[in-house]
């Protein structure tokens, strides 16, 4: 167990994990993250890509961080309830930047999510990203269940940003 001092909150720390596992993987990729202030309309961080990538200048995609304890079940898509309001934020097909929900797989023991030596720093388990684009409104009323399998790797950005480029990704 990693010691942890006063004032410790588990909600905060897995926000700045999902941030930092994402701000790792846009500079991997040669991207950068600006952080939002304040959401209001389910984006967190956008993530912009400089110079030619395709037909369009300096791609960019908006992204809506969640942080889950546990890891991808047996079919190897990770299950996540995403909140109504989020949802219905990142389905519309025409918003001028695309967005994506970028969820990061954390231990159950929060503090048991990063391992340091003084080789080198790991974080464990991964994230996994979707893009709800296009899809249909629901009926439910406080949340939309959402299984996400594409792993968010530095490859995974670069093809992002290129579908962007292209305007494959809407």
């Amino acid at each position: 167990m990693v010691p942890r001092l006063t004032g410790y909150d588990d909600s905060v720390l897995k926000e700045q994990l999902s941030i930092t596992y994402v701000r790792a993987v846009a500079y991997a990729a040669g991207a950068v993250v600006d952080e939002l202030r304040v959401d209001r309309d389910s984006v967190d961080v956008a993530i912009r890509s400089k110079g030619q990538v395709g037909p369009r200048r300096s791609p960019s995609v908006d992204a809506q961080l969640k942080c889950h304890t546990g890891g991808p079940n047996a079919a190897g898509e990770v299950v996540f309830d995403l909140k109504l309001k989020n949802y219905l934020d990142l389905i519309p097909p025409n918003n001028l930047v695309p967005r994506i929900l970028v969820v990061v797989c954390i231990p159950d023991d929060v503090a048991d999510h990063a391992r340091w030596t003084p080789e080198e720093l790991v974080l464990r388990r991964c994230g996994y990203w979707k893009h709800l684009g296009g899809l249909s409104v629901t009926s439910n009323k406080t949340s939309v269940r959402v299984k996400l399998s594409d792993v968010f790797s530095p490859d995974a950005l670069v093809g992002i940003l290129r579908d962007v480029a292209h305007g494959r990704l809407k």
